[in-house]
């Protein structure tokens, strides 16, 4: 099996030379897959069957995570089944139970599971290599409110990986297979509508609007849990913390390796101008490669990409600063001190994705340099409270991005979804 493994990974690196023998390796690979899901079409659908996947199996959190807390809480659902597919699912050991299977993303079970099961649960897109069956549900949970212009909205050439061409494609291609999408707000019925090139009649039909349950925990986390998750990252209690969490950029793509990304960040300089009163955790885009070491920045810079839910990394900081991800539509639940640092601003705007709305209409500092950036939090003095002026514009615009939201929104889409 190893010398199989080791086969496998030699040649995958030998195709992935070319784009021309990339696609052809990716062709093949969809050929066998779509192969092996073909075994099991014909056999019955399990009503009581739901799978769940998150990011392609990278992580377990989002809203697939909080639908499956909330199901295995609820004595109502009691008689449901649930497959977990994770890249790598001993790191996820601790989910198992008489209900619940583990399995490796496109493995026997993962393939098997997904044409036989009534639910299929996820925050990204289908793998097409997986057709959704007749009397199959499979539920588009999404992964946040977007700021960035998503699919079929995307009209600039900036992506590095895809053309303008596949992504609409692979978009189109997702609003045919799903049943339902999960909708927080009217803002985000009219960016998926479009992106997915979705008619009237399709947006009415497959766009159920509900809180995001993914959010859930942000109305109901304790002190305690403050104090528990500082401990687990073992943070200083005596420090405010900084939460940066960057988006990714479609530029710097490299054959088998993915996106490359800058962190846009003397980071020696941030230490010397805020270590006295601040730590700051970095979380980088799960699909971006950034290349940093905290190890000489230790006590002051904490890396934490190992850490799957991010809800936990907004709970403990008293401050956001990001660019064009959508995390600070989460983190304005809070209502916390925000910070938009875009040094690249004109480049991404005009080149790279463009955005759906006016980026002066969010409640956040905007700040182009790292100068800039510094000098603003300095001004702070370690002061994280709103005041009123801005906790008004926190609440004007949560009603509008998240009318829904609440403590229990899993619990409120389970009842919709579970017929």
């Amino acid at each position: 099996m190893a010398d199989r493994s080791k086969l496998k990974s030699k040649l995958q690196r030998i195709c992935e030379k070319s784009r021309f023998t990339t696609k052809l390796y990716q062709f093949a690979i969809y050929a066998k897959r779509r192969h092996d899901a073909g075994k099991y079409i014909h056999l019955p659908i399990d009503d009581n069957l739901i799978v769940f996947e998150c990011y392609k199996g990278k992580k377990y959190t989002c809203s697939p995570k909080a639908l499956y807390e909330a199901l295995m809480a609820d004595e109502q659902f009691k008689d449901y089944k649930c497959v977990w597919v994770f890249n790598k699912p001993s790191n996820y050991s601790y989910l198992k139970n008489k209900r619940t299977t583990l399995c490796g993303r496109n493995s026997k079970t993962h393939i098997k599971s997904c044409m036989t099961a009534k639910y299929r649960i996820t925050n990204s897109t289908n793998d097409k290599y997986l057709p959704v069956r007749e009397g199959q549900i499979y539920f588009q949970c999404w992964h946040g409110t977007p700021l960035k212009r998503l699919g079929n909205d995307i009209k600039v050439k900036g992506n590095e990986a895809q053309s303008l061409r596949e992504i609409h494609k692979s978009y189109t291609r997702e609003k045919k297979t799903l049943t339902y999408l999960l909708s927080p707000s009217d803002y985000c019925n009219e960016c998926f509508s479009t992106a997915f090139g979705m008619t009237e009649e399709e947006k009415k039909s497959k766009i159920i609007q509900n809180g995001y349950p993914r959010n859930d925990f942000l109305f109901k986390y304790t002190q305690e849990d403050i104090l528990r998750i500082k401990k687990k990252l073992k943070l200083p209690l005596d420090k405010k913390v900084i939460l940066y969490a960057p988006t990714f950029r479609e530029t710097g793509y490299h054959l088998g390796r993915g996106f490359s990304n800058d962190l846009y960040l003397d980071l020696a300089e941030l230490k010397e101008k805020l270590s006295d009163e601040y730590v700051v955790l970095i979380r980088t885009h799960y699909l971006a490669k950034v290349d940093f070491s905290a190890k000489e920045f230790g006590g002051f810079l904490y890396k934490v990409n190992n850490i799957d839910e991010i809800n936990e990394l907004y709970v403990i900081s008293d401050m956001l600063v990001t660019d064009y991800s959508s995390v600070f539509y989460d983190y304005s639940v809070l209502s916390r001190p925000m910070i938009m640092y875009m040094p690249d601003f004109d480049n991404y705007k005009g080149n790279l994705r463009d955005f759906y709305m006016d980026i002066e209409d969010i409640p956040a500092k905007k700040v182009y340099t790292q100068s800039d950036l510094e000098d603003y939090i300095l001004s702070l003095s370690g002061n994280v409270e709103l005041d009123e002026e801005e906790r008004i514009a926190f609440r004007k615009f949560n009603e509008k991005f998240h009318p829904y939201d609440n403590a229990d929104s899993a619990h409120e889409l389970l009842l919709k979804i579970l017929k």
